[in-house]
């Protein structure tokens, strides 16, 4: 019966929604006293081959306790700096303000958890190059009470309230969306290389901006006729 009157009372509650800012990012209160720890690249790990994350990219791990007012809950994430050949149809953190303060321009999100303090059962997202997305309940080999599965199925509108934006829905067929990103791209990453010092952007380096390959950038420059480096859109 206590059970039966606290899921109640957390139904009548607000269900968390993904506060945005004006700039569709994520506002960066949810992320306060965030613990954010690095993996460098070129180690070995478990959780790495377990991902398939890329050796020679950099793993980083976020989490947080109790966000947006989820009491005894735990959300996870695991992710990976972008690199040059990247697929299109990943799942990104891209340009929060909460990933400022660890200079991050954007993260490959490879596992989104959210845990629970009284149980070994939790909701697991998960994104692989080759099996695509998947959500499930796991670690009820451990705890198989009814209980323990409905903390984990509460979990759900926390795990869809702090998420990240998949794919590139932006139109490359069409030449003028196109040429203005790869116009904005060259001028961010030509910031940047004058920051640090007097150096001019790579084809490379513009394509990561951009969120896609080489290749990529290569085949639509030839689509539409646009030169490198790109002049202004109209």
């Amino acid at each position: 019966m206590a059970r039966q009157r606290s899921r109640q009372r957390q139904g009548e509650a607000d269900v968390p929604r993904r506060t945005l800012q004006p700039n569709n990012t994520i506002d960066p209160s949810v992320f306060l006293g965030s613990m954010t720890r690095y993996r460098q690249p070129r180690f070995p790990d478990a959780l790495r081959t377990e991902l398939s994350i890329p050796l020679d990219s950099h793993l980083i791990t976020t989490t947080l306790r109790s966000p947006l007012g989820y009491h005894g809950y735990i959300w996870e994430m695991v992710g990976a700096f972008p690199r040059p050949d990247t697929p299109i149809e990943v799942f990104w953190f891209l340009r929060e303000i909460w990933m400022e303060r660890y200079n991050i321009p954007g993260i490959v999100v490879y596992r989104r958890r959210v845990l629970h303090t009284n149980t070994p059962v939790f909701l697991e997202w998960r994104w692989h190059p080759d099996h695509g997305v998947s959500l499930e309940i796991r670690g009820m080999v451990q705890d198989t009470r009814k209980g323990s599965v409905l903390l984990a199925h509460d979990s759900l509108p926390l795990l869809e309230a702090i998420a990240p934006t998949g794919g590139r829905p932006l139109d490359f067929e069409d030449k003028l969306t196109f040429w203005r990103l790869y116009w904005e791209a060259y001028q961010n990453v030509y910031k940047e290389q004058q920051r640090v010092g007097n150096r001019r952007p790579t084809k490379t380096q513009v394509a990561s901006e951009m969120l896609i390959d080489l290749k990529t950038l290569y085949r639509y420059r030839k689509r539409h006729m646009l030169a490198w480096p790109p002049p202004p859109p109209p």
